[in-house]
């Protein structure tokens, strides 16, 4: 029975324990920002927290405060596909199409990469923005070819085309 109550003792102090330190966790998981400034205080030396402080400042229009994150963990790892992808977008929301561009070519060479179709369509508004027409059309079409159901490139593609035929 001793032994038992002892059990009972050591299971509950590991529950307060862990129930602790989730409480204070929940204090740094306000938003993005925190809870990956938070990560990369403690583990500095990966590529994905920095790629996904880098993606919380996009996802608030922080194009710029998002770029030294993105270096950062691509510094970390070359070949991490979803930092070049998202370093496209910061850079195609600061309108500097060349290097969106340079950065969604790197992007695409992933065997992994799931973001095929959103690259392509990027791709395509940096070529249409540039005033890159047929390219853009082409980069259109094969976001379309990947994902049909891809709202954004097709209305894109629509417009691609009208302007091919002023």
């Amino acid at each position: 029975m001793k032994r038992y109550l002892i059990e009972i003792i050591v299971i509950l102090i590991i529950s307060a324990s862990y129930g602790f330190a989730t409480y204070q966790r929940n204090f740094i998981w306000k938003n993005g920002l925190s809870l990956w400034s938070d990560v990369i205080r403690k583990s500095s030396d990966k590529a994905r927290p920095y790629n996904n402080l880098g993606r919380a400042c996009l996802s608030e229009k922080n194009f710029l405060q998002a770029i030294p994150f993105l270096k950062t963990a691509l510094k970390h790892n070359p070949y991490f596909s979803e930092a070049h992808f998202n370093l496209g977008i910061a850079y195609q929301g600061l309108c500097q199409y060349d290097n969106a561009i340079a950065e969604y070519k790197k992007a695409l060479h992933s065997t992994r990469q799931p973001y095929f179709a959103e690259i392509h369509n990027n791709l395509g508004v940096c070529y249409f923005n540039k005033g890159w027409i047929d390219m853009a059309v082409k980069e259109f079409k094969k976001a379309i070819n990947i994902n049909p159901d891809f709202s954004d490139a097709i209305y894109n593609l629509r417009i691609a085309l009208k302007h091919l035929k002023k």
